[in-house]
């Protein structure tokens, strides 16, 4: 920071999460769409070979004997085992695409079509779980220090507030790579204290990338 209180770039490090879970541990960075180039791929499809092979030029073909090439030049490429990115004249046909399979004209393959994701390349998705968080005193219950409880494990994307002043508990919803009972053991201020974090049943993917706090 300098000195007129302005947050260098080069400060904004990654957010280490789960410090306290062997082998679990992870950097999460916020997200920070970029709009033009967002608007920009909203007619790029991500198109996923759900059955039989098929290469990127035998797609091209599909398209072209179905939708003709008098308006449009169909070119499709391969991002990885059985998915190819295409783009589409406008964003209301991938969206209208979407909504079913489709299949070649010998009935040998099946695909998908799905609007293009930034998690295209991703290696892997976080799962996604509610905790019940045992032991943090009722007066240090900030937004804040429970989120900071739950990033123990993962990353807090969600608080209950109905829970968040329980007498047992509250209820946190964590982004992880792995959901199990935790004990876990830190300095809250200058008190060590003891927290448990106990899996609830329901389990989520996380899939419609909620507002992370």
């Amino acid at each position: 920071m300098n000195v007129r209180g302005e947050m260098h770039v080069w400060n904004s490090g990654p957010e280490h999460c789960a410090a306290q879970v062997p082998n679990q541990s992870f950097f999460f960075i916020d997200e920070q769409v970029d709009q033009k180039a967002l608007k920009e791929k909203a007619s790029t499809a991500i198109i996923t070979v759900l059955s039989g092979e098929i290469s990127a030029k035998q797609i091209e073909m599909e398209f072209k004997n179905v939708l003709s090439t008098k308006y449009w030049r169909w070119t499709a490429k391969q991002v990885a085992d059985n998915k190819f990115t295409m783009r589409f004249p406008n964003a209301k046909m991938v969206q209208d695409y979407s909504n079913f399979n489709l299949g070649t004209k010998k009935g040998d393959v099946q695909m998908m079509i799905e609007p293009w994701s930034s998690s295209l390349g991703a290696k892997g998705v976080l799962q996604q779980a509610w905790f019940r968080v045992k032991g943090i005193p009722v007066d240090q219950r900030s937004i804040r220090t429970i989120a900071k409880v739950g990033a123990l494990v993962g990353k807090t994307v969600s608080i209950d507030e109905n829970t968040r002043f329980n007498a047992d508990f509250v209820r946190v919803r964590i982004a992880c790579r792995d959901k199990y009972l935790q004990l876990l053991r830190v300095l809250l201020g200058c008190s060590y204290m003891t927290f448990t974090l106990t899996l609830r049943p329901l389990i989520m993917r996380w899939e419609t990338r909620p507002k992370l706090l």
